[in-house]
């Protein structure tokens, strides 16, 4: 009788679930952050379009989908998912569905920033230290390694990174400030803490200073499929502490340090994933399971 008791009250919180789970719009363009969120005050509810991902995350609950608007201009913003009204179940998981949206760390630099170190070696501290990155135009720049720390000998259009500051050496004839440079700023695109059953979906995240996206701890039954994570200062995604995550249909490129990092007791699962070589390590491997899993 007790566990006839304990499975009806089980499908009860399931139907629950899934009756209030609701797709919360964000459009970055023409949303608003002012919203009768559910009808919690007089008037009709309403569920968005909101202007911002964070606002949509304030009133988010279990289940819920947050359903981004891909309207051509990227979404600026750090976010964080946390706790039980950002997680789901296995049948209604909490989702980010990015429609082909990107969330984008980066900035330019500020144009008083650049001092002349010699000749047209150019030196920029970022407001923020740290791991960082140089980008022009929307791609990254290649970058000089220097294992003694002369820059006397880095070519034109390569940039440097050392003890928190960022060298550049433009093409002949230019200064910084006759091109669209960009830096990494922002610390993480997507963070992700003791929440489980979570799928996020479609993005591109890209010009963090950190990771494009970090399951720091106990982030469980975590999917990140479609995802291209590029030119962030440390990682495109980092999995950590005793997460949980598969990563499906992805491409981790061109960032800092390396394509994936894990660590602690971390497991990842990773189909399909693309870490690309060059710029970073495929995988850093700092503690943790990684399995390739088959192509179906």
């Amino acid at each position: 009788m007790l566990i006839r008791t304990l499975l009806i009250a089980v499908s009860i919180a399931c139907l629950h679930s899934a009756a209030i789970a609701r797709d919360l719009v964000i459009d970055n363009v023409s949303g608003s952050d002012y919203q009768n969120d559910r009808g919690l005050v007089a008037g009709s509810p309403s569920f968005g379009p909101y202007r911002t991902i964070m606002r949509a995350l304030l009133v988010a609950q279990p289940g819920d989908s947050i359903v981004l608007t891909k309207t051509g201009v990227p979404y600026r913003e750090c976010i964080s998912l946390n706790g039980r009204n950002h997680s789901g179940s296995p049948s209604y998981p909490f989702r980010i569905v990015g429609n082909g949206a990107v969330l984008d760390g980066s900035t330019t630099p500020r144009p008083d920033g650049w001092e002349i170190v010699n000749g047209n070696l150019y030196r920029y501290i970022p407001p923020r230290p740290g791991y960082g990155q140089l980008m022009l135009a929307g791609r990254a720049l290649p970058r000089f390694v220097s294992p003694d720390g002369d820059l006397s000998s880095m070519p034109g259009g390569e940039w440097a990174h050392q003890n928190g500051r960022i060298f550049y050496r433009p093409p002949a004839g230019k200064s910084p400030l006759d091109e669209a440079l960009e830096i990494t700023s922002e610390a993480v695109g997507i963070t992700l803490y003791d929440v489980e059953h979570v799928v996020i979906t479609d993005l591109t995240i890209r010009g963090y200073r950190l990771d494009g996206i970090n399951a720091h701890d106990k982030a469980n039954e975590v999917q990140l499929i479609g995802i291209a994570a590029r030119h962030n200062g440390r990682s495109g995604i980092s999995v950590g502490g005793s997460s949980s995550v598969t990563i499906g249909a992805s491409l981790c490129e061109l960032n800092g340090v390396a394509q994936l990092r894990t660590e602690g007791q971390s497991h990842t699962y990773l189909a399909n994933v693309d870490l690309a070589e060059g710029v970073g390590t495929p995988l850093a491997n700092e503690g943790g399971n990684v399995l390739r899993l088959p192509k179906e």
